[in-house]
């Protein structure tokens, strides 16, 4: 598959999604192709805590974003097939505004992306274009995903993602545990198919 890593909220200073990352290696010793050759960065430095649409401004910005990215208007040939986008934490809400902008992805992964209900009420297309989802997350450890999904105006802690054909929480994990912690990665990349 083409993968692209899409980090999350102030998550230009990590390191998983860039090549030096180990689980960007682990990814690309699996045998797919990475797409961040050129880092994709959409310097999310937002919370997810503002009041008002605020945050869906700049969610679906960068969702814009990542959509002319992987499938740019100017050069529809270059659009990669077989598309994977496995996305952290707020990516979770620039991938749903990319696919409700139009862009279409045969598998997404979701680590620890707190669910937001105003995000998905505003992407309402997103699903659609998506051909698998997969949500994963950490246990009581990942209390920023709890964190995150707190301010869409209605009090709710779900963890798993009400679209996702696969919801997988692992009581061990925190919240970037999945994509930092070797041990760990094989949770997220048994959901890549083999090349």
């Amino acid at each position: 598959m083409n993968v692209l890593l899409a980090q999350g909220t102030w998550g230009d200073d990590d390191s998983w999604w860039m090549p030096n990352g180990s689980f960007y290696q682990a990814v690309k010793a699996e045998g797919h192709t990475i797409l961040n050759g050129r880092p994709f960065n959409s310097h999310l430095a937002l919370a997810g805590i503002g009041l008002g649409d605020g945050d869906l401004r700049v969610w679906r910005g960068a969702g814009n974003h990542l959509y002319d990215r992987l499938d740019p208007p100017l050069c529809p040939k270059a659009k990669p097939a077989n598309l994977c986008i496995i996305a952290h934490s707020h990516a979770r809400q620039q991938v749903k505004f990319a696919c409700q902008a139009g862009l279409a992805v045969e598998l997404v992964i979701l680590v620890s992306g707190p669910i937001r209900k105003d995000v998905d009420r505003e992407t309402p297309n997103a699903r659609g274009r998506i051909g698998k989802l997969v949500c994963l997350h950490g246990g009581k450890g990942d209390y920023m995903q709890r964190l995150g999904g707190l301010f869409d105006g209605k009090i709710q802690w779900s963890r798993e993602d009400p679209q996702a054909d696969i919801n997988e929480g692992f009581p061990d994990a925190t919240h970037n545990s999945l994509l930092k912690d070797p041990t760990q990665f094989h949770r997220v990349l048994k959901h890549l198919p083999k090349p």
